[in-house]
């Protein structure tokens, strides 16, 4: 009986599903305190506010990300709990799956751009930057270590979602299904974020949560093209960098609320007024 117990014990804590349950358990855990600590302590937005702010709250948050986001993978990955090829750590040649890669963010990004100026053109007015989530990447900029503070945002989102694909297709030894059925944990680790399902409901929050999917759907295509986590890696913050600057070009130099760029109703109201007077 001992030995019974002590080799079902084996098999579950070395099992991937079991890390993978554990890691969506520990993130459901977390981000309810959070949602909990807000509700209960009106100040501690102000805080976590401040904190962010300041280079030591930057710090915290850049550590504590890569503790959860890219820790257990890599200490999954050293323990043997996932394979490295599952992973996409174990590509022979980078050359043609990155540029396959460069290729589909490309394309990813040209309908990204294109869809975030047709809001910002259809939408007109829009709250400051700190208050818009669709800026986040941007008002990162705004602090010190800015754009390390990207990149550490997409190598903590690639390595959690290698991490959840990597496992599954290890256990059902089946790459397609393990990247798809990895992603569906991932989205409903996503709508279990009470913060997340709140957002949904909020005007300039719903389109970050939105962007966010998107980049998640997309990195689910790029490594089932390429099999390389760094293409996944190399893109997504590409797409990332590329989108800040977009956000930056609309929005002006800091979001101070005013977009910036081709603005067309400009030119429709002084025809119609044009036309009032004519008439």
């Amino acid at each position: 009986m001992p030995t019974f117990q002590t080799d079902f014990l084996t098999r579950f804590t070395l099992s991937p599903l079991s890390w993978i349950f554990g890691s969506i358990l520990l993130y459901i855990i977390g981000t309810h305190l959070a949602w909990l600590l807000k509700k209960i302590s009106p100040t501690s937005t102000w805080l976590v506010v401040h904190l962010q702010r300041s280079l030591g709250g930057v710090t915290g948050s850049m550590l504590l990300r890569l503790v959860y986001f890219a820790g257990l993978p890599y200490l999954a990955l050293i323990l043997g709990i996932v394979a490295p090829r599952y992973l996409g750590l174990a590509v022979a040649d980078w050359g043609p799956s990155l540029l396959s890669g460069l290729k589909l963010g490309l394309i990813a990004f040209v309908a990204i751009a294109g869809c975030l100026s047709y809001y910002a053109l259809s939408t007109r007015k829009f709250a400051r930057l700190e208050q818009q989530g669709l800026s986040a990447e941007m008002a990162s900029l705004r602090v010190p270590l800015g754009w390390s503070l990207l990149l550490v945002e997409v190598v903590s989102r690639e390595a959690h979602w290698a991490f959840y694909r990597a496992g599954i297709a290890q256990l059902l030894d089946d790459v397609y299904a393990g990247s798809f059925i990895g992603l569906s944990l991932v989205l409903l680790e996503l709508y279990a974020n009470p913060r997340y399902r709140h957002g949904l409901s909020q005007a300039g929050q719903a389109e970050s949560i939105l962007l966010g999917v998107t980049y998640a759907v997309l990195s689910t295509l790029i490594y089932l093209v390429t099999g390389n986590l760094w293409a996944c890696i190399v893109v997504h913050l590409g797409i990332t960098v590329g989108t800040a600057a977009l956000l930056r070009r609309l929005y002006g130099e800091w979001g101070d609320g005013q977009l910036r760029g081709w603005r067309p109703w400009r030119f429709t109201a002084r025809a119609a007024a044009d036309t009032r007077r004519r008439g």
